[in-house]
């Protein structure tokens, strides 16, 4: 079996799903939630397989973490303006982040894609990994109910949180470089897509951001934003800003 969960046994994949839940802090008591959740939509299409894809628990799960995040930060820091919150959410549940507590927990190894993906799977490995992420969340919220769901995330997320409540105003890389460029007289940074790659359901965006003029900085991600911070990361290297958020 690869990285990536490929065909095992019906048996033998419903005990890793239940080994999973329960690291979790979870239980299986509907399969085809974990499954589907687990299921990236190329898998289906690839395989022949009826099986459901994982897109429609990911925007349940994106939400149920958006929201169990912006309770905590209410309740943790209940005197911020709507904007302060937006931005401590985004940083808190930021692609990556997601992404890199999936690998950590072991989405990877259980999730299922086609092989029109695994060609690609190095660069889309924080999409396929943070969309499975997500989608995780949903199944555990439907299969577990809202006050599991809520300590998973507070659990899984907590170095995350506690960072943002210790730092609220900590500006994103856009918003960082655009201070720092005010700052020091260099204008508006400007944002140039050089190129879009990988099939429609995997796209992979490679962009350049320029400051005065002159490029200073160039980033990927799987959606133009994503791959504008990444660049807006590298140009405040470049300008000696120092280290900025993930």
């Amino acid at each position: 079996m690869d990285e990536f969960g490929q065909a095992e046994e019906p048996s033998d994949r419903l005990a890793r799903l239940k080994q999973f839940a329960e690291k979790l802090g979870g239980t299986v008591k509907n399969a085809k939630l974990w499954e589907e959740a687990l299921t990236h939509a190329s898998w289906p299409g690839d395989t022949g397989s009826a099986a459901r894809h994982n897109e429609a628990l990911e925007f349940l799960g994106d939400a149920v973490l958006g929201l169990v995040v912006a309770e905590e930060l209410f309740r943790r820091l209940p005197d911020r303006d709507p904007g302060t919150y937006s931005r401590m959410r985004a940083r808190v549940i930021s692609r990556e982040t997601v992404a890199g507590i999936g690998r950590r927990i072991g989405v990877h190894e259980l999730l299922r894609v086609g092989h029109s993906v695994e060609s690609a799977r190095e660069r889309a490995d924080t999409t396929l990994v943070g969309n499975a992420m997500e989608a995780v969340m949903g199944a555990i919220y439907l299969d577990d109910g809202w006050r599991t769901a809520k300590a998973v995330v507070l659990r899984l997320f907590r170095d995350e949180i506690e960072n943002a409540v210790r730092d609220p105003d900590q500006l994103d890389p856009k918003s960082a470089l655009n201070a720092h460029c005010q700052a020091m007289g260099l204008g508006v940074p400007t944002y140039e897509v050089l190129r879009e790659a990988g099939p429609p359901h995997q796209r992979v965006f490679t962009v350049v951001v320029k400051v005065g003029g002159r490029r200073s900085g160039s980033g990927t991600g799987p959606s133009k934003k994503t791959a504008e911070q990444a660049a807006a990361r590298a140009a405040l290297v470049a300008l000696g800003a120092g280290d900025q958020p993930e």
